[in-house]
């Protein structure tokens, strides 16, 4: 399957407000208006926005370009001027980040892609751990979550109990559906399991994430047919629907043996 990287240079980070109304007219977050902003992720507590944006140095013939990561803090509900941010993500030539997320404990969960010989995009998803705000060197994710051509834009529950992501793989719907894998008991990973079809379709469904009340997901889902993507906000009760499916169907293998 070839999978293009989809990293437009000029792009911006939209928001809205939800209210009882519902949801007030997208606008450009007046941090990121130079048009080449890219990746935003929040820290858990809401005190700390992070994205990219596309290094002004860099060769203009370098594919996929470089970005760099900002940041700006909140403090008595006021955003800071962006500063550079160094040493989280890593930065390898010829390979590009779309997505990253932080768990409680500051680790980093992100996705590394880059094209193959052949000129097909290939991602994997990646854990750097935190230890007293120093990141430990990225080590990729078990082959049970990076199990296919693409595996990325990953998003992990505040307290690592589970990680969803999009994967191109046997068994989705369509052109990448989501997966989410729990952390058992001995630490280890569980098997992928699809969100099915209430999620996925046999469009692309990318860029998962939920609310910090953790009551809904929301994604984005791409048609290969089409320039841009549409949102879609479900009740994220559909995590604990699976989680106990999963276990059921555990117990009942164990019981069988």
């Amino acid at each position: 399957m070839r999978v293009r990287s989809f990293l437009p240079d000029q792009q911006n980070i939209w928001f809205t407000r939800r209210s009882s109304s519902g949801w007030s007219q997208p606008r450009v977050l007046p941090l990121t208006k130079d048009g080449s902003a890219s990746s935003p992720a929040l820290s858990t507590s809401g005190s700390t926005f992070y994205y990219k944006n596309l290094d002004p140095q860099a060769d203009p013939k370098e594919r996929p370009k470089p970005r760099i990561l900002y940041g700006a803090t909140k403090r008595n509900g006021e955003w800071s001027s962006p500063f550079v941010i160094e040493d989280i993500l890593p930065k390898k030539k010829g390979m590009a980040s779309t997505s990253f997320c932080f768990a409680d404990n500051g680790n980093l969960y992100f996705d590394q892609g880059g094209p193959d010989e052949t000129g097909a995009w290939r991602w994997n998803l990646y854990v750097s751990e935190s230890r007293n705000g120093i990141y430990d060197e990225p080590r990729l994710l078990p082959n049970g979550i990076n199990d296919s051509e693409v595996d990325w834009c990953p998003w992990v529950a505040p307290d690592e109990s589970y990680l969803i992501w999009s994967s191109h793989r046997e068994g989705e719907a369509g052109s990448g559906d989501l997966y989410v894998s729990f952390h058992q008991d001995d630490g280890s990973w569980g098997i992928p399991i699809n969100l099915g079809e209430t999620i996925n379709s046999p469009g692309q469904e990318r860029f998962p994430s939920v609310s910090p009340d953790g009551r809904y997901l929301f994604f984005s889902r791409h048609a290969d047919n089409e320039t841009y993507s549409d949102f879609y906000w479900v009740d994220a009760g559909i995590m604990q629907t699976i989680r106990d499916r999963a276990r059921e169907r555990s117990s009942s293998n164990y019981s069988r043996e």
